[in-house]
Formats: structure tokens, sequence, C-alpha cells
């Protein structure tokens, strides 16, 4: 659809959940294929240094009573529901047993190799393709951030999960077997390109933000800003949309249906 869109000559702005979910509550990603657009969204980009200050915060509390026995130096390898679309390839899904050399080369120098699989998706063909082959992997259920938390837990391996791009601030090296589920806009590349999200907190729940964001657009007339924000509170989006992503096991207060 932006690929017509922006064939056409239409501006958009498309937004989705952002891939990083331990902040105190998820936020969204914004792009747009209109250059002032996307300088207007740029202006509301939330910090990598916020980003890195949540997920210290989150690593204290994911590791805090947790206790999880390592055999040495530890693999996490992050499963996904089958049917992602981010594992679309030539018209068909993609999974663990198309990289089976490249898992075995991954995994060779690991003394653990721990297997996350996905809550909506425990038993997935991936997942039963790699406790059947000859790594010594062993399937696990606890929360995510806490085993990247861990220590001895320095790689994460995965197709295309959103963990991966979550692993690095948890000082794991992420291995993508398929890529990066999403191109995050990076705040010193100047204006953000159509393929690039940016991640807005909470900004997008005031008038001045669409104010904004509208503005540049031909024919468009906008009403002045107002200068009204949204008072801050913990989970609001998680609440609303009964999605916590794991986050839950480390902030108690709050519970998913």
């Amino acid at each position: 659809i932006k690929r017509y869109l922006s064939g056409a000559g239409i501006p958009f702005v498309d937004c989705l959940i952002h891939p990083i979910r331990f902040m105190d509550d998820v936020f969204l990603g914004f792009s747009s294929n209109h250059p002032a657009i996307g300088r207007a969204l740029g202006s509301y980009g939330l910090s990598d240094e916020a980003i890195r200050v949540g997920a210290g915060l989150a690593t204290a509390a994911a590791g805090r009573h947790f206790n999880f026995q390592c055999r040495g130096r530890t693999a996490l390898v992050i499963g996904q529901v089958a049917s992602d679309r981010t594992q679309i390839r030539d018209g068909g899904f993609v999974g663990f047993p198309h990289f089976a050399d490249r898992l075995d080369a991954l995994l060779a120098d690991f003394d653990d190799v721990l297997v996350k699989p996905h809550p909506f998706d425990v038993d997935n063909v991936g997942i039963r393709f790699i406790e059947g082959t000859n790594i010594k992997a062993r399937r696990v259920h606890e929360n995510v951030y806490s085993l990247m938390s861990l220590a001895t837990v320095q790689d994460v391996i995965t197709l295309s999960s959103s963990v991966g791009m979550e692993a690095p601030y948890f000082g794991c090296r992420t291995h993508f077997l398929l890529g990066e589920p999403v191109q995050l806009y990076c705040e010193q590349k100047g204006t953000p390109t159509a393929a690039e999200y940016v991640g807005i907190y909470d900004a997008f729940l005031t008038p001045d933000f669409w104010r904004s964001v509208l503005k540049p657009l031909q024919g468009v007339t906008v009403t002045p800003p107002s200068g009204f924000k949204v008072m801050p509170k913990p989970n609001r989006l998680r609440i609303s949309l009964q999605s916590f992503w794991g986050f839950d096991a480390i902030d108690g207060g709050h519970r998913a249906a």
C-alpha cells in the first residue's frame, strides 16, 4: 500500500507498535513519505539515551530475585509465531529449518543454548527442529527480559523478532537470520526516509502533535497550537491493548487479562 501511495504521489503517515517494549509503556513508530512531515515526526523522536536508561531500569528489575542456572557462556534463541509477516520470503514463510547450517555454526561454541518459544506458538516446527538437531538446546519459558539480564547470556539468535532489537540494550549481541523486523530512524541522521520509523513515546496523544504533522500538507489548515500535554501514565497503551509482551513479569503492578 505504501509503495502504491508513494508511486501515486499521495502522502501518508504510517504507524506501528515500536519494537522497543521495555519502557514504562509501549509506544509507536511513525513514518511518512512526505519530507516535511518526516521532519516534524523526527522532532518528536524518543532519544536513544532515554531508551538506554529505560533498559538499565528494566535490567535491574528483571534480574532481581531471578535465580536461573546457566552452564557457562550462553546463547538465547528466540522463537516467533510461524506465520509472522516478517518471515515471508518469495511467497512463503521461512523458519529455522532454512538456516540449519548457520545455526550449527553460530551455536557450536556455546556451553549452553536456551530456546525461548513465542508464547502464542510454543510448539511450532521451528522450535521442534532445533530440539531435533545435534545442538544441545533446552527449552525455557522464563521471562525474556529476565533471561537477557543474566551475565552469561551474551548472544541472542532469532529470525526477525523484535527481541533482537531490544537485546543490545541488555548487553547482548544479536544475530538476525532473516533481518531486523523494522528499520528505525537514528536521531543523528537528518530527515527520516519513508522506510524509517521514528519512535514517539506519547506525544501522538496530543492535538499539537497532529497539528504539526498535518500542517505541511497542501490545502490543510490547522488550528493554533494549544500546548496541551497528556499527563504521563505508565502502561497506558499496554492496558488499552491488553498486550504486555512479557513486561508484566518485571512490573508486577499490572497484569494483562
